[in-house]
């Protein structure tokens, strides 16, 4: 059984590039498979998985910057990005910056290159529209619940309106049979 070629993060960059280039160096993945010494199919997650990401400095990036570690593991990205932005907001030369750090168990270098490629990599109006974004969804939330309150409370109000009608159907099929049994 042949062993897997090991492809090195840069060439892998250079294959997805060539592919999704339309300039004289770009190749067709059959091209390049064959260059390489590769399957198609392994060249067409490759592109695939670049075209998800996005463009850095007019190229796409194939691999997204490391998420910073906490503990044993990796930060999640929303953590990551807040932390970040607390830390650009206190300042990076902030003693205070440190200290959010530790208590987070981060890695201030990992931190900030990650924020750093973030900001380089996503619009800016996305990063500035957040707070908007979180208050309209809060808004949102609040309009949802109570909608439910209304929707409970005509649910209840329906609920009495049908116990009136089967008690006064009642009532009029009562008052029927009496009718008919006295006009006999």
């Amino acid at each position: 059984m042949s062993r897997k070629p090991s492809v090195s993060p840069e060439v892998k960059a250079q294959i997805c590039q060539r592919v999704l280039s339309s300039g004289p160096d770009h190749l067709s993945v059959a091209q390049a498979a064959q260059l390489y010494g590769l399957n198609r199919t392994t060249i067409y997650f490759w592109v695939d998985k670049a075209k998800q990401l996005p463009l850095q400095d007019g190229k796409r990036t194939v691999e997204p910057a490391p998420l910073p570690s906490q503990g044993t593991g990796k930060m999640n990205a929303k953590d990551a990005l807040e932390l970040y932005h607390v830390c650009k907001h206190l300042g990076f030369d902030s003693p205070a910056v440190g200290e959010c750090c530790r208590k987070a168990g981060v890695k201030f270098a990992e931190l900030k290159k990650y924020g750093d490629w973030f900001e380089a990599n996503f619009n800016a109006d996305l990063l500035s529209k957040a707070p908007e974004q979180r208050n309209a969804i809060s808004n949102l939330q609040q309009q949802v619940v109570e909608l439910r309150k209304s929707n409970d409370a005509m649910g209840k109000e329906l609920a009495q309106r049908d116990e009136t009608i089967v008690s006064q159907s009642m009532e009029l099929a009562v008052l029927k049979k009496l009718k008919a049994t006295f006009s006999q």
